[in-house]
């Protein structure tokens, strides 16, 4: 086994001898003397050797902390920390933060579980245990009752899977909207199969006066039902 050494290009130092003789070994030291090192507590510091000597036996060299460097605690705080009653936390701007329960955007700290704003947390996420709930065709601030049966044509289950959509996290309203249209029309086909049908005909405006009073005043809805199906950030 070759002696513990100083790397010098592809040859190292023994360090009985650093620094004055080079020879080739097998085992490397940790650091290189006087460059810039990270010690064990995380703060930057500085290698330094120490010579061999009847007192001491251990490793050449070792990471030695800056005096001046701004400790927390005992340790050090990384780059993406700050220090907050001693202890390193994630750092949000110039504040602390829990990503357990916090979310950090734009550099400012929002609660996780609960969205004031959509447009605060660009990165929601599905809430975890979340089913969408559904009411069928409900007015729901529309101003105009749309019954679940109507011309002998059943629009529940194309309510409730627009109810999904849209409590469904990250959906997009217009293809929700759009879907409920398309299945109402489908169901009005379903039921009425004679093209010329006067209940076809008028059940078909139903489902396309139903989209266009849903697609102009569900905004609010569809906010309510994001806010509570999505959390602010992972």
């Amino acid at each position: 086994m070759g002696a513990s050494c100083y790397n010098i290009g592809s040859n190292c130092a023994p360090w009985e001898a650093y620094p004055n003789s080079t020879e080739n070994c097998t085992n490397a030291w940790s650091c290189q003397p006087g460059q810039s090192c990270t010690a064990s507590n995380g703060c930057t510091g500085v290698c330094a050797y120490t010579s061999p000597s009847e007192f001491y036996s251990g490793s050449p060299v070792g990471c030695v902390a800056s005096p001046s460097s701004p400790t927390c605690g005992n340790v050090c705080c990384g780059g993406n920390e700050i220090c907050s009653s001693g202890i390193c936390k994630p750092r949000c701007g110039d504040s602390p933060y829990d990503p357990a329960t916090q979310c950090c955007e734009s550099n400012e700290v929002l609660p996780k579980f609960e969205i004031d704003e959509l447009a605060d947390c660009p990165h929601r996420t599905p809430r975890p245990g979340w089913t969408p709930t559904v009411n069928g065709c409900g007015p729901d601030g529309l101003g105009w009752l749309v019954p679940d049966v109507m011309y002998r044509t059943n629009f529940r289950p194309s309510c409730d899977i627009h109810d999904t959509c849209y409590g469904t996290c990250n959906s997009d309203r217009g293809a929700c909207d759009i879907a409920l249209r398309d299945q109402m029309s489908a169901a009005c086909r379903a039921r009425h199969t004679n093209p010329s049908s006067v209940y076809r005909q008028d059940c078909l405006d139903v489902a396309n006066e139903f989209y266009e009073k849903v697609n102009e005043k569900g905004a609010g809805s569809f906010e309510d039902a994001q806010k509570t199906g999505c959390i602010c950030c992972q």
